[in-house]
Order: structure tokens, then sequence, then C-alpha cells
């Protein structure tokens, strides 16, 4: 999906915020710390009316101090002060890796953000800042440590290797900006640092961008190494607030405030909290609300000489026209003013609103599900909804902010929610479905006896079974005598003895506290294991069998008999409580080990290999036979096996040395697999030889067989020779090429001096067709003009320039562009749905950034000669089911193919660079063929691509890239080429890959985070070979993180993986660690030496 940035109508929906989650915050911000210079105790006169248009309600309030501007000021501002909300684009890009360097954006990109800041000052009636060089220089400076550091911090922590002048600059810079972690919109961050909203930990943002005197500024951006961008805006925290300011402003457009953002006013007098009194009125409605300390939704914060009060007023949607006003008492001199809310742009229409998720299933009485719709477009200006339910007893929608609503669940049954817009009268539905409390619940144990250091698993049931209902544990019992332990399965927890005694452990359902079972747990002096065996060590299964294993424990009189199973593949066998479930679907072989959960680390194991059996085949069909043999439908050496009486088989589908004039019967079924046992035998087919030799057939009567005429686009074949006497292949034909096309020209409509002509080709053979346009014709003359007429020409369908086609006006779903053309620029066919088709002429070198991004394309051919395709050109073109990429393209931009629906895609010889995220979620794609002229395959390039099965890396790349192969969860096999020197940091995170062979040619892995990682999707990898002895595996699986690591990317092993290498290697000492440190690995491994 593709972020799109708030205010603006610019593509980027899904994959963004994916991406941003892996090493940041997204959409994180820190403002900075509140510091107040040092200027006395100055008393600040208030004057008694202000004069801004506002109605004082008695002769004691004061107005702001803010200046007032009108609405349409407000919109002449905003049209004289134009936002692109532009990605950022740099002068000298900075550099995060040493040797370090500030880098310096554009000119335009810092006056886009600017423009932004400036425009909410304007709203509120505070004087314009503007950039300085020294202000630029310490945003950059805090942009670039904050992108360094890959974290947002007001104390910059100085990187390796970086100079002191520009560290204090950083130290400078982070203290004093407001910092953000996103996307690269500049505008997009001032926006989120504005829109303060209900429980925001962040408030203050907006505080220190509308300091009256804040006059300098400064932006900075800087991406990470892993993709991440990094902003600062540079604000000086040291601020005076001696003036009464407000935000939303005076007249507030409705596009940059909404519901649940927070109000906020600066009053320049240190408040007493328990006397302060703030009351908010709809001057249309009468609807009120108070605040007072202590409110919910309010906030007093002050420091030794101002004060800012923050409020958030519940169920309320703005709308254009409304009217507030705002009393504040209970300070020395009482506040009032209004706020009339306008629209800036245009009116907007609502075309649609859709439901986030199809259902909800909570428990009876549970209240934290939100309900959410979106809106069709984003930025539509009407986007107030009503809830309703079907059946309110079930479940009620409360509101709880714009298209939210909260679900408060009832009673057991189903519900509707039904949104419906304001605008339009849309809807959306979601189906509430409200789960009974659990009835009881039944332990796996009600006593147990274990020695100290012993331990024994603990679980059970919640009924009834069908609510999914999970059983938790009451912290209740005697934490001296055992210790509780979470597992990873939810709802079972291993129980230690510690100490001799005695206590019971309280277990209850998640959704009835009241439904409780217990388990009474005596701790002894222990009495170990000596001996564990299984009444079975090898079994022979099908899928779908089960059966019983029983341990034997040695002495009898052991004090703890807990025994926990595991098994090598839980697809192939599962075990529980010795309970072996053989998988319907999954074939091989699982090893079920016991382990006796005493301290002994006795363990025993049973062997199950789970057969399957081919299908049985129908009568084998004969194609050929003489005298003395006989040749079945098939061929030999593949899956079939052949017989003449079902004991003895062959692979050959040839029987040779057979008597003339007799009746032989044959018999195929599908050869037996490592775990797939061979089909039973076909029913039989009976065939009598030839009576006569047919070896000196002269094949005087032929055919032609398998004969196919070549056509414009596909190959022909001549066809092969048979002797319709024996049957015999005499010769063998050849392959005729594709005919091509042959077009003819024809005009079909003449070109006047008002409208273009159209010229159409038509191919002779097949009738194919495309068509061109022809100019207008020259009026020098003045001929056919009408003096009692406009004869001013039709507008052209498309906009071109010096060869660069800026834009298509006309609505057809077909499309071809005109000859000439050598530039599809920037956006040309940017969100245009109505496209089906395009038709790019030869001589087109360049496709520009976002020219058919999210639009209806479904079928394009990229002609040779194009060299260069730019960032997010094909984006989200999710109907684009094939593509061909021609050799002659040199360079692929980022996001370029994000989010299409190609299910195979194969990159030319010739492709030198590929941006970030070039094929990011492309949610149908199968295949991808990289070329050895592709030296690093770039940071997620093929990230969250979760059909992905096939991967071919050709000989020359020397890099994958960080989070390259991230959540390609169907990835079972990758080989990685010789040459490749170097993979980052979690290029396989969250893939399939059982077996992996790194070669001798790999010198470095990033193992800061491991290349590896399982945190949204099962353990698949089972084996590692490492060519190169010598190759650091420090933490090669990311387990062994930095303590202020996001905990998800530490998780432990979830089975034992083999490694393979040279003796006295990196890989043998890696696998000694490892099981060193199995208390924190919590799986083994196994090294074997090549």
């Amino acid at each position: 999906m593709f972020f799109r940035k708030e205010g603006s109508g610019n593509m980027r929906k899904k994959v963004l915020s994916v991406l941003l989650s892996v090493s940041v915050f997204v959409g994180s911000v820190a403002c900075p710390a509140k510091v107040r210079a040092e200027e006395g105790n100055t008393t600040v006169e208030l004057p008694a009316d202000t004069g801004n248009g506002t109605d004082a309600v008695e002769d004691t309030y004061v107005g702001l101090d803010a200046e007032y501007h009108t609405q349409e000021q407000i919109r002449e501002y905003y049209k004289t002060h134009p936002i692109r909300d532009m990605e950022a684009e740099f002068k000298v890009k900075p550099s995060v890796t040493e040797p370090y360097a500030l880098g310096e954006l554009t000119e335009e990109t810092k006056q886009d953000a600017l423009n932004m800041l400036n425009l909410f000052r304007y709203i509120t009636g505070v004087p314009e800042v503007s950039i300085t060089e020294k202000a630029q220089n310490y945003a950059q400076a805090a942009a670039l440590v904050s992108a360094i550091n890959r974290k947002l911090s007001h104390v910059a922590e100085r990187p390796e290797g970086m100079s002191k002048e520009m560290y204090d600059l950083a130290v400078f810079g982070t203290f004093n900006s407001n910092l953000a972690a996103g996307g690269d919109s500049l505008c997009n961050n001032i926006i989120r640092y504005m829109l303060e909203t209900n429980g925001d930990p962040g408030f203050g943002h907006r505080r220190q961008l509308l300091e009256y005197y804040f006059t300098e500024t400064g932006f900075g951006l800087a991406e990470s190494v892993s993709g991440g961008y990094y902003s600062a805006t540079f604000v000086d925290a040291n601020i005076k607030e001696d003036k009464i300011i407000s935000y939303p402003g005076q007249n507030q457009p409705i596009e940059y405030f909404g519901p649940g953002y927070a109000w906020t006013v600066i009053v320049p007098e240190v408040v007493d909290n328990s006397k302060i009194q703030v009351k908010l009125t709809d001057t249309k409605t009468g609807s009120v609300w108070d605040y007072a300390s202590g409110s919910e939704n309010f906030r007093i914060d002050k420091d030794n000489r101002s004060t800012c009060l923050i409020f958030s007023p519940n169920s309320i949607n703005y709308r254009v026209g409304d009217k507030y006003r705002v009393e504040i008492t209970g300070i020395s001199k009482p506040i009032s003013y209004e706020v009339n809310f306008f629209q800036l742009g245009d009116y907007v229409p609502l075309q649609g609103i859709r439901s986030s998720v199809k259902a909800y299933a909570p428990f009876e009485g549970e209240t934290h599900y939100m309900c959410t719709v979106q809106f069709i477009p984003e930025n539509a200006t009407n986007k107030v909804v009503a809830w309703t339910s079907s059946d309110s007893s079930v479940a009620e929608p409360v509101w709880a902010g714009n298209g939210v609503c909260q679900v408060i669940a009832k009673k057991a049954g189903s519900t509707v929610f039904t949104a419906t817009s304001e605008d339009g009268g849309h809807t959306a539905k979601i189906e509430i479905n409200v789960k009974a409390k659990a009835a009881s619940i039944e332990l796996t144990k009600h006593e147990v006896t274990i020695g100290v250091g012993q331990s024994f698993e603990l679980y059970g049931k919640v009924y009834p079974e069908e609510m999914k209902d999970t059983i938790h544990y009451k912290e209740t019992y005697d934490k001296n005598i055992i210790q509780k332990t979470d597992t990873k399965i939810l709802g079972k927890i291993k129980v230690t003895g510690k100490a001799v005694g005695q206590t019971t452990i309280t277990a209850y359902a998640y959704s009835n506290r009241d439904v409780q079972d217990f388990c009474k747990v005596t701790v002894v002096e222990p009495v170990y294991t000596t001996g564990l065996t299984l009444d079975k060590t090898e079994v022979e299964a099908v899928p779908g069998d089960t059966f019983q294993l029983q341990p034997s424990i040695i002495p009898s009189n052991a004090t703890c008999k807990e025994v926990q199973w595991s098994s090598s593949d839980s697809n192939v066998a599962k075990v529980t409580d010795g309970m072996v479930v053989c998988g319907r679907n999954s074939l091989g072989k699982a090893v079920i080990t016991a382990k006796m959960m005493d301290g002994s680390e006795k363990t025993a194991s049973c062997t199950v290999k789970v057969y399957g059996k081919h299908k049985k085949l129908d009568a084998p069909q004969v194609v050929n036979y003489t005298s003395d043999s006989v040749t079945l439908r098939g061929e030999s050496g593949g899956i079939w096996e052949y017989s003449l009486d079902k004991v003895n088989w062959q692979n050959s589908n040839v029987f040779t040395g057979l008597e003339p004039d007799h009746e032989y019967t044959f018999y195929i079924r599908v050869k037996a697999d490592e775990y797939v046992r061979a089909s039973d035998p076909s029913e039989g087919t009976t065939v009598k030889t030839d009576a006569v030799s047919m070896k000196d057939c002269k094949h005087e009567s032929v055919t032609v067989k398998n004969k196919a005429e070549a056509t414009c686009t596909e190959k022909g074949y001549t066809g092969d020779t048979y002797c319709l006497t024996c049957n015999k292949k005499i010769s063998t034909g050849k392959e005729v090429k594709a005919l091509g096309h042959n077009y003819a020209k024809k005009i079909t409509k003449e070109p006047s001096v008002s409208e273009e002509g159209i010229v159409t080709y038509i191919c002779t053979r097949c009738r194919d067709s495309y068509t061109e346009t022809l100019p207008k014709l020259s009026d020098s003359s003045g001929a056919g003009k009408d003096d009692s007429t406009t004869n001013e020409p039709a507008k052209s369908e498309f906009t071109i320039k010096n060869g660069v086609l800026i834009s298509y006006n006309g609505k057809s779903k077909s499309v071809a562009i005109p000859k000439g053309v050598k530039e599809i620029g920037a956006k040309a066919f940017y969100q245009n749905e109505t496209i089906k088709n395009i038709t790019i002429p030869k001589g087109v070198k360049k496709i520009g950034n976002y020219a058919f991004a999210e639009s209806g394309l479904a079928e394009v051919v990229i002609p040779k000669g194009v060299t260069s395709v730019g960032k997010y050109s094909f984006n989200s073109c999710g109907k684009l089911k094939s593509l061909v990429i021609p050799g002659s393209v040199k360079t692929i931009g980022s996001s370029a193919f994000g989010g299409c629906g190609f299910k195979k895609i194969v990159v030319p010889e010739g492709v030198k660079k590929m941006g970030s995220m070039a094929f990011i979620a492309c949610d149908k794609l199968e295949s991808v063929t990289l070329p050895g002229s592709l030296k690093k395959i770039p940071v997620q390039a093929f990230a969250h691509s979760s059909n992905l099965k096939e991967v071919v890396i050709k000989s020359g790349c020397t890099t994958i890239g960080d989070h390259a192969f991230w959540y390609c969860i169907k990835l079972k096999n990758l080989t990685i080429p010789k040459g490749v020197k170097k993979i980052e940091e979690r290029a396989f995170l969250d893939t399939a890959i059982k077996k992996i062979t790194l070669p001798k040619s790999v010198t470095k892995i990033d193992n800061k985070y491991g290349i590896f990682g399982f945190c949204e999707c099962p353990q698949s990898l089972q084996e590692i070979t490492i060519l190169n002895p010598a190759l650091k595996l420090d933490n090669m699986l990311g387990i062994s993180l930095p303590a202020n690591t996001a905990v998800r990317y530490g998780l432990p092993l979830q089975k034992s993986i083999t490694f393979k290498g040279y003796k006295k290697s990196t890989a043998e000492k890696f696998v000694k660690y490892i099981n060193k440190h199995k208390s924190k690995y919590k799986k083994s491994a196994k090294f074997k030496a090549l």
C-alpha cells in the first residue's frame, strides 16, 4: 500500500508505513525541552478589548493578542504562498556513513516547508518566520545525526568518526528542534506537529511552532541506511510566551483542524489550577463543554512564567460555517474569543466510504474494539459520519472521532454496524459477532508433585470451545515455592519448584474471571530420573494417523514424571502429551522427542515416517506395436513405470523381444518417491502383436502430423511425417518464423485548421491496428474563417513541450502516444483510472516519476530504446497483469513497480541500478529473474511480495540489500550465486527458506540485526551451509540484540538449526556458542563438517 500524505492528493498509500516500522517508529515526533530564557518576572498588561473581531462577553474579558485575519485574507495568503507538499529534493545529498556530510536541501524544498509553517502562523495571527543560514545548519545537523543513530532524541549521541564541529551543530540543533521520523515530505511533518490529538504524549510541538517571538527557522532531512527519513524543524527552545495565543485561529480553515484535535490557549501568567475554568460553546447548537482541573481530556501545562491550556472536546464534528466561543476564567484577566470554521480550498464532494475490516468478534462486556471507515477521496470536505446498530441490545456504536466508533459489546449475538456519511448518504457496514463469556474451564492437571528445581507444564481448555477463549493465571500462588514462566503458546505455562512446600495455582478465562480452575502443587526434595524409554522407536504411518507413545521412567519413585514432548517437524507429525497426530497434507520424517522436566535432561525418541500414495492411473494407451514390440504412451525415465505382470516393473515404455501374433496385457503405475509409495497398478490394456514383421516396410503411404501455420506473432511448424502402414515417424518438421505485421496506412480523419487528423495502420494479415495523430493544418491565408463565430482550435488531448509529454487530457481507454515524444513526463497519466492500455512509440527514452502511478493501466509494452524508468512510475497499477522490460533499460527508480499485479518479472541484462522498494508489495508476483549487470539488489526490493516463490539471481550480483526479501513468506528456495560478497541486515527476514548456502565469496554479513529472523511467520530455516571459514557470524540469526531494540526483532529460535562448514571454522564456533547460550537461543544447533 502506499502512503497518502495528509492535506494532499499525493500518492503513496501502503508501503512506506510498513517499511519505516522496520527501524524507526513511523510518524513518531519529538519536541525540544521546555527551556525558558531568564528575563525576570515581567508584568504583562492585557487590553480590555483587542478589536480582533471578537465580541467580549463582559467588559472584564480580554481577547487574543494575535493579529486578526479575515477568511479572504487567509485564502489570499494561501494562494500567494503556494504549498506543493513536494518530496524533498537535495542540492547536495547528506552522507550518513563516514565521511559524514551535512548535505543541502534545494531552495524549492525549503521554501515549500517555510510556506507550510507560515500558513499555520498566519492562521494563528503571529508574525512570519524566515530561514537563516545558521538555523538551517542546526536543523540539517539534527536530521543527519538522527538518521545516523536511527532514533529521535533531543540529546544527540556522537556517531563514531564525526567531527567536533559537526557534532556541536547537531547537539544544539537536536535540543532546539522539533524532530520527526517518517516520510520525506517536510510539509507533512509540520502538519503532524500541528494536529495534536486526544491522548497524544507529544503535546508541545504546536506550542513551539506558534511562539510569538520565534523568528528564525531551518529545515533538515536525511535518509538512514535502512531507508527511513528523519527530519528536523529548528524552533529555538527558549521562548517568551507573553502573548495570549490560540489554535485553532479565530478564522480556521477546516482542512487543518478536525475531530479529536486539541485546542490550545497560551496564557501569559502562572495560573492556579484549582481556579481555572474553560467553557467551549457551539454558538449554533448551544452545546457546551466545561473543563476544570481534573476534567477528562484537559491538561494544564505551565512553567515559571506562562501556562498552556490544552483541551479536546469529545463527540464533535466540525463543519464549514460552525462558530465556537471560548471563555476562560479563574485568571487575572478572563479571556473570551470566537473561532469561525471555513473552507480554504474548493469543496470536494465525498464519493464513498468503506470499512477498514469486515467483522469483529468481541466477548460480552468488551469495549476496546474500534470500527473505522476510509473516505473516498481522502481529501473530501465533509467527513461527518453517523453510526447505527441493527440490534443495539447486542452491541452499540459510540462515536470516537472522525469516521471512528467504539464497540460496546453487550450480549452474545450478531449485529451490523452501519456508517452513513452526511455528505451523499454513503454507507459502509461492519459485522459484529459478540461471543458469549466462558462457562467453564478445565486444566490438564489438578494435583502435581515435583522436586526442587524440577518443572511441569500446565494448560487447559475453555468451554464452550467454539468461542476460542484463552486461559490466564492469577499471581496468588506462593512465589517462594514455585516459579511460573510463560511459554510461546498462549495459555500454557511452565511451573518450576523453588523450595519445599505446597501452593495452589488459580486459572481463569479471559472473558470471565469468575470462571476458575485450580492446580495444587507440592514441592519436595527431588528424586531424579536415571532412565527414559518409549514403547515405540520407529513408526510408519499415513496422513491422518494417530497413535499414543508411552514413556517408561526409571526409577519408579522419581518425584517428577512430567515429560516435555516435541516434534522436529510439526507439519509432518504433532505431539501433545504423547499423542501423535500425523498431518493430513505433509509427508516426510519427524522425530518425536520425550524429555524429562526434572532437570535430569534424559530423553527418548521415536522416528515417525509418514508416507503418501500416488493415485491409481487409467489403463495405458498403446502408441505403436509390431510383431515383436509394443510402445505405450509415456516416456522412458519419467515418473511412470510399466509392467506385463504387475510384479516386475521397468522404466521404459517400450517392450521388445515379444512373440509375433501373441496377446499381452500391459499395466502402468506412478513410481514411488522418498515418502510417497507407488500407486496401485492400473487396469490392464491387452494388445495382440502383428503376425508379420514390419521391419521391411517401404513407407509408401505417409501423412503429415502436428503442422501449424505461422502467424504475425506466433511461430509455425512444417509438421512431422509418419508412415500410415507402420506408424513410424519418418522425418521431423522444422520451425517457421513468425511472419510479423504488415501494416497498411490509411488516413481515417483528415486534419483541418481547427482539428487534428487521425491516421490508422491496419495489418493486412491479422487486422491488428493502431492510430497516430496528424497535426492541424496551418492557416496562413485566413481561408475558412467565419467572422460570426470564434474559430479557436479544440484543445489537444496531449500537452507536449520539447519532446516531453507533460499531460494527457483525453478520456480514452486505449491511448497511443504520438510519435516524436522522447520522454513521458512526471505524473503524465497519474491517477488516470480511465486508461486501460497504452501504446508507447519508438523513440521514447525516459519514463518520468509517477508517470502512470495509481492509474487503471492493464496493458503496456515498454519499447526498446527506453533507458530510464522513473521512481513510482507504475506504482499501485494493480490491474497491470504482465510486463516486459526491454534490454535497453539501464535504471529503474524507487518503488517504480510497487503494488503492481503481474505474476512474473524478468529484469533484463543491462539494468545496472534499481532503486529501493522497486517491486515492493507485488502481492501477485510469483517469479523473479535478476541480471548479472545488477550489482546490488536494493533495500526492500521485493519486500511484502507475499506470493513470491522463485528467485533467480544471475552471476554478477555482489550485494543483497537490507530487507531485500522481507516477508516473502512463500520463498522456500534461493540460490546465492558465487560472487556475492555482502548480505545486509534482515535480507531474508520472515521468508520460508529451509536450506541456504552462503558461497565462499561472501565476506560480510550484517550482524547487528542478523540476515535472518522470524517475527511474523514461523521459523522454516533448518540448514545453513557456510563455505567461507572466516566469515563473521556473531549474530546472523538476529537473536542477541541491543537492549534498546524492539523485542520483536529478538525472538529466539523455534527449532534446531544445522550448520555445515569446515572444521575449526567460524561456523563450528558459532554452533558451540549457540549451545553454550541455550537459555537465550532456546534451541540447540548442530554442526556437520564439510
